[in-house]
């Protein structure tokens, strides 16, 4: 009869009725080993407090909003005439911060609310992809939130760090499944992807186009996956296709009405290119030498990852994330008029094989982890730069609005 596992070692019969280890982690298992997942988590935790109390640190909470965020909270201000919804916008992010501006929150609770729940939301979404890419998870989460962007973005009332977030949470629940775990996950993968579709329908068809492809070429035995996905994105469509439906006569007339407000038209992509990387140091301008660095050596570490990791279910996670960081950057370049946070999705979506990229060069031979161990260590210089651009960004924006939430 087979032995149970007992404390991650397997045990067989010998000729003489004893038992023999043979291992602290089944041969036949998937997935990274418990311990590295167990650290994986409590890192995943120290780092969204640290995220926290970075924002906390960096952010004034009663800066005034930006013209978009003063848009998005005009919608859910009990008492206040909402300003002109275009037709490239959708509704979720209004809805998220609702529960505090209907309660006459100021825009500093707003923040506060906003800054406490982008903590949290980064700490569960990387902890989804833990038992797929283990101990990278933290380091993809430190990747991510600790750029610029990703630090100025937690406490903003704008859509485009949480379509990051839940996109990415709704990879790693997907993720989760093609690599045989219970369907519970696709359940919730769809379930996030129409929160995802609630606060940005396109990007949210982009991942769904992305994950169908991914299906398709790598798992077709679980192409059943893709119904509930779909179940998912029209129900977060449904509220904008309804709502522009009534004020524009149908979604077609929408995006005619998005591209004459120039939120969605033809742009030059080469300018479009070279101002999204000189974007990574926090400026709209000048030669991108830093940005295309960085762009380099997260391809590079992608790269790496997609080359060490050849087991199926773990290349068909990093082909997912992949993939959806080349989709969500080239629909941005192409078709939208660049703003550094028009990028989230795709560094969000980037920082996963990046992580992982490292982490298997440390696991390799001694080249393998001198060349992981430099990128790791140029993670703590790259960490202060962003967060001084942070800074930066805090204290010279110009774009503030005279207004005012609640008292």
């Amino acid at each position: 009869m087979p032995v149970p596992w007992d404390l991650g070692i397997k045990r067989r019969e010998a000729s003489d009725g004893g038992a023999i280890e043979v291992g602290a982690w089944p041969p036949d298992a998937t997935g990274p080993p418990a311990r590295d997942q167990w650290f994986a988590r409590r890192a995943l935790i120290l780092l969204g407090i640290v995220y926290l109390v970075a924002q906390l640190g960096l952010f004034t909470l009663s800066r005034p909003p930006r013209w978009d965020e003063a848009v998005y909270l005009s919608q859910v201000i009990p008492g206040m005439e909402a300003v002109f919804f275009l037709a490239s916008r959708s509704r979720g992010i209004s809805l998220l911060v609702a529960p505090v501006t209907s309660l006459g929150g100021s825009i500093g609770d707003v923040r506060l609310y906003l800054t406490v729940l982008s903590a949290v939301a980064m700490t569960a979404t990387y902890r989804t992809w833990v038992p797929v890419v283990g101990i990278a998870a933290p380091l993809a989460a430190l990747v991510f939130s600790f750029s610029w962007l990703g630090l100025v973005s937690g406490a903003e009332v704008m859509p485009n760090y949480w379509a990051a977030i839940l996109g990415l949470a709704a990879a790693g629940l997907t993720a989760r499944r093609l690599q045989g775990e219970g369907t519970r996950y696709i359940v919730l993968a769809s379930l996030v992807l129409a929160a995802m579709a609630l606060v940005r329908p396109t990007d949210a068809t982009v991942l769904a186009g992305v994950i169908v492809v991914i299906v398709l070429s790598f798992r077709r035995d679980l192409w059943g996956i893709l119904m509930p996905l779909g179940l998912g994105l029209v129900l977060g469509w449904l509220p904008w296709v309804v709502e522009m439906s009534v004020r524009f006569d149908g979604p077609a007339n929408a995006v005619r009405a998005a591209a004459a407000g120039r939120h969605f038209a033809s742009v030059q992509v080469t300018e479009n290119l070279i101002r999204h990387a000189t974007y990574v140091g926090g400026k709209g301008s000048g030669v991108p030498i830093a940005g295309m660095m960085w762009w380099g050596l997260i391809v590079t570490m992608a790269i790496v990852a997609l080359a060490l990791r050849r087991e199926g279910e773990a290349r068909s996670a990093m082909l997912l994330c992949g993939l959806g960081a080349v989709a969500f950057a080239a629909g941005y370049i192409v078709f939208v008029p660049a703003l550094p946070r028009f990028l989230l999705p795709a560094y969000a979506f980037a920082s996963v094989p990046f992580a992982a990229g490292c982490v298997s060069l440390l696991r390799g031979g001694t080249a393998s982890r001198i060349a992981g161990g430099t990128v790791l260590v140029l993670m703590i210089p790259w960490v202060i730069w962003q967060s001084t651009v942070a800074d930066d960004q805090e204290r010279g924006s110009g774009s503030h609005v005279a207004f005012r939430v609640g008292t």
